[in-house]
């Protein structure tokens, strides 16, 4: 009678345990997209296609940058759509998934055509320059810069460009040609150089809960890179976002 009792408790304890386990694969997974930022799309747009293959349940919440750090730090949200590399660095509870899904292009854009065609430390010392407030690989080439204005948006750049605040500005290529077919501003931003050394990874991030789904997306994101899927949807993926975009 003991050993039936203690079969019945083993089994129940074991159907149970993989309920448990059930509730926790199949659980939502909440993730963060910066609002109006075209790079976010494309890599929200990659990210469905894989999380599509590897049958694994998300939700994507679009909101302000800063909000979104917030309410993942809170642990609101299970993870970014994508970041730049550091950002595992000051959220040790997140899971960076290899390889990258997508990538900042830093670009310097004029009005003057400035033939640049290396950067140096001494490249922009003499020039006005307009950034964008936390654009990763240009940092340590803005140190000797005497005339530098940090913006929160590519539309404040643009128009500090054209009244002749600044000389050039340095955003995301892709970011920057989006933005400017909105404002119908392109025919007047000539110039724009884009240093392949400064590409900068975007990598996808989800929180230390989903080790089992963590494992998944790396393995198919890798063979997405591997077969040049990837290329291949990332380079549909911008040349949709710029033809989606139309005067307001």
């Amino acid at each position: 009678m003991n050993l039936i009792l203690k079969l019945i408790m083993i089994l129940t304890f074991a159907f149970c345990s993989k309920l448990n386990a059930s509730g926790i694969e199949k659980k939502v997974i909440e993730l963060g997209q910066i609002v109006n930022v075209p790079h976010q799309k494309i890599c929200a747009s990659i990210l469905s296609t894989a999380y599509e293959k590897g049958k694994i349940t998300y939700h994507i919440n679009i909101l302000p940058g800063w909000r979104s750090i917030f309410e993942t730090f809170k642990g609101n949200l299970d993870g970014e759509v994508c970041r730049y590399t550091k950002f595992a660095e000051e959220h040790p509870n997140l899971i960076k998934i290899t390889p990258p899904i997508y990538f900042i292009l830093p670009t310097v854009f004029s009005t003057k055509d400035l033939k640049l065609k290396d950067i140096s430390k001494d490249t922009f010392k003499d020039y006005r320059v307009g950034i964008i407030k936390g654009l990763p690989g240009f940092e340590d080439y803005l140190s000797k810069v005497k005339n530098l204005e940090s913006v929160n948006s590519i539309e404040q750049l643009i128009q500090m460009l054209l009244l002749d605040r600044i000389d050039l500005f340095i955003t995301s290529r892709i970011n920057a040609i989006i933005t400017m077919k909105r404002m119908g501003t392109e025919s007047k931003i000539k110039y724009s150089y884009s240093p392949e050394k400064f590409r900068t990874p975007l990598y996808h991030f989800l929180s230390n809960k989903f080790q089992s789904q963590a494992t998944e997306l790396q393995k198919i994101l890798s063979t997405m890179e591997q077969s040049g899927e990837l290329n291949i949807l990332q380079k549909q993926l911008e040349m949709n976002e710029i033809n989606q975009a139309k005067p307001q």
